[in-house]
């Protein structure tokens, strides 16, 4: 077992925007494994946040389309591998064009050594 990683925060998107977060890049040598990744959507929200997992410049999830909600929280339980130099990021758009919306966001990463 590797290096365990937690990662947690608050993401708000400007109204009628798209914001990129990047949350981790994987130093040479090394592979990151998503363990767990929790996405809360607060009251309000509306539905009006498009969010996606990426993988570099590379949406690694929802397989279609994208997580959103309002007063709720999802799951995401696909198991993702980012290998030295690539980026773990939290792409987000706001479809509101008039509110900045806000979200949670909270991972749980494993670096180990790449084989």
């Amino acid at each position: 077992m590797g290096v365990v990683r937690e990662y947690c925060s608050v993401i708000t998107v400007a109204a009628g925007s798209t914001t990129i977060t990047n949350i981790a890049t994987v130093p040479l040598g090394k592979v990151l494994k998503l363990k767990k990744l929790y996405l809360h959507f607060p009251a309000g929200t509306n539905y009006e946040l498009q969010v996606y997992v990426m993988k570099g410049p590379i949406v690694a999830s929802p397989d279609t389309g994208y997580y959103t909600g309002d007063d709720s929280q999802i799951s995401v339980q696909k198991p993702i591998e980012y290998h030295s130099g690539s980026t773990f990021s939290i792409k987000a758009t706001n479809t509101n064009t008039t509110t900045s919306k806000s979200f949670f966001v909270y991972a749980l990463l494993e670096e180990e050594e790449w084989e």
